[in-house]
């Protein structure tokens, strides 16, 4: 195949930054999820004793349009914690084809189930120490929930081709390996739609991209 002659050659990087606007010390007050918690959840007490281990939340960001051989992603392992009643990692970003151990590590039954279109699923209850398989073989987005506690989700990002990654704390990120070639860049955060670029990657020197969300 022509693309991966050149790509043994020749490799190029996307290098990149994801900013994120915060609302006003004002607007925030306005809709203040401590309220939220205390007057609608009723598991509000026992989930913000674990308030310290909530997750910087991830950005994932990936090339749409690169052909890859599926045949070589159906034995990839992946796996999504369950520890102090949040999923670990919040986002996981995985390769189509590949599986997710969802593990609990909890001290409480967890049950993980998902009605996604890209992969519906109910693994049923058990116990710490447990973890049942699941197999993604469609891309798309699959929302992931427990039944027993209502605070716990998650999302399973399925993708095309291994081209993807996530932000690191300060939003940085890289993309390494890439064929020089035209592409859409596609930056993935879940509370907003996602937001694209086409870009061009060169052997020569790293191609920069900013995105900005909201």
């Amino acid at each position: 195949m022509l693309l991966s002659a050149v790509s043994a050659a020749r490799s190029g990087e996307i290098q990149g930054k994801i900013v994120i606007k915060l609302p006003s010390e004002e607007n925030a007050k306005i809709v203040s999820r401590d309220l939220i918690q205390r007057y609608v959840n009723k598991n509000t007490q026992r989930y913000d004793q674990h308030r310290n281990h909530e997750q910087r939340p991830s950005v994932v960001i990936y090339v749409e349009d690169l052909p890859w051989n599926r045949e070589s992603t159906d034995n990839r392992v992946a796996v999504l914690d369950q520890t102090h009643e949040n999923f670990v990692p919040h986002v996981l970003p995985i390769l189509v084809g590949t599986t997710v151990k969802f593990l609990n590590s909890d001290d409480v039954y967890h049950n993980v189930f998902s009605y996604s279109p890209a992969k519906s699923f109910d693994l049923g209850r058990y116990a710490k120490g447990q973890s049942r398989s699941v197999k993604f073989d469609k891309p798309g987005v699959v929302k992931i929930y427990c039944d027993i506690h209502t605070h716990m989700n998650a999302f399973v990002l399925v993708l095309k081709n291994p081209y993807f990654t996530t932000t690191d704390d300060a939003g940085n990120f890289a993309i390494t390996g890439l064929p020089p070639g035209t592409y859409t860049l596609k930056a993935w955060y879940g509370r907003w739609p996602e937001k694209s670029e086409v870009i061009v990657v060169r052997d020569s020197e790293p191609t920069k991209v900013e995105f900005v969300f909201p």
